[in-house]
């Protein structure tokens, strides 16, 4: 198994080391850290001034890099007893891209990012990274969130499901993992509105349950609540040894979602990835992006993505929290 792990800064490469550190993994698998450094590009003309900006632009952009080289030789190093096969890469060039190709080139099966708790007026101007990637990836991710630095090891754990395959696939990856008897489940479902209506033409999508076509708004809901009833029933047969509760929600699904996380005081959401920006309704995407993308930019919670698509997807088992120190002061973390 191979995990690679997005690096920023000292802190929040502290939450990351310290998420991996509470679980046990399988044997021989490999992390690979990685740190991007921003680079700025200009339009070079060839004049005096512009070749000096170029010369000292170079100069800084090597310093930087022995310096972030130097802090990751140190981290691994500091880290290497505990998580064995470690070894780290950095890259220069804009963030998104250089995640996107790295894992285009080293195929991890999963992928851990720390993303930034920004208000909403910052994220008006500053997409996440994380929100960026995360559907053109094609592995399982976990981002971390700072304010959720002191429940690295999710004792309430909430599942979104929507009756596509994807979904249950999140659910079934959850039920596999080695989960202790203190922890809770709630699987939610959300019911939109105009969900019947939007969907008639996309019966694929929620393939799970949908096995003809439905001619009504209302046979289409009695068909989730259904599939989400007799998903319920399979969860609490399975996760036996667990708290295992369900409920509908009404609403924008990813608001929806939230809501109920927080209202449950939710430790990690655990939601399944479509691999693609946003529904597709008769060919057309929708421009609001993904549910999974909107989950990421707003909840305040950890959350694990599970790529259907992904060759492999990640096992390991949580381990009983520790007392990190840098825990309370990656909560007051915002930017």
């Amino acid at each position: 198994m191979k995990v690679l792990v997005a690096v920023e800064n000292d802190n929040f490469a502290k939450m990351a080391i310290a998420a991996l550190e509470q679980k046990t993994w399988p044997v021989g698998t490999e992390f690979i850290l990685v740190h991007v450094i921003e680079s700025e590009f200009y339009n070079f003309k060839g004049s005096p001034e512009s070749l000096k900006h170029q010369i000292n632009l170079s100069s800084e952009e090597d310093r930087e890099h022995q310096k972030q080289h130097a802090w990751l030789c140190e981290l691994v190093s500091e880290n290497k007893e505990y998580l064995g096969n470690m070894r780290f890469v950095i890259v220069t060039g804009e963030v998104s891209y250089c995640l996107k190709q790295l894992s285009t080139v080293l195929k991890p099966d999963f992928v851990v990012m720390t993303s930034h708790n920004r208000s909403s007026k910052q994220r008006i101007w500053l997409k996440s990274i994380c929100a960026s990637v995360v559907d053109e990836l094609n592995s399982s991710i976990e981002v971390l969130k700072p304010s959720s630095a002191k429940d690295l090891v999710p004792k309430k754990i909430l599942v979104a499901l929507d009756g596509s395959e994807n979904s249950l696939k999140a659910l079934n990856w959850l039920v596999d993992q080695e989960l202790s008897s203190d922890v809770s489940i709630k699987l939610v479902m959300v019911l939109e509105a105009n969900l019947g209506s939007e969907l008639r033409n996309s019966q694929k999508l929620h393939s799970s349950y949908a096995s003809t076509r439905w001619s009504t708004k209302y046979n289409f809901r009695q068909c989730a609540k259904e599939w989400f009833d007799e998903t319920l029933c399979d969860a609490k047969t399975f996760l036996k040894n667990n708290h295992v509760e369900g409920s509908y929600l009404q609403g924008e699904v990813a608001s929806a979602i939230i809501s109920a996380a927080e209202e449950w005081a939710a430790d990690l959401i655990v939601v399944g990835s479509h691999g693609e920006k946003g529904l597709s309704v008769d060919g057309v995407k929708k421009a609001s992006g993904s549910t999974t993308q909107k989950l990421i930019e707003n909840a305040h919670q950890n959350i694990i993505v599970i790529n259907s698509n992904a060759a492999e997807l990640p096992s390991f088992k949580w381990n009983e929290d520790k007392d990190h120190s840098f825990a309370a002061e990656l909560g007051k973390v915002s930017k």
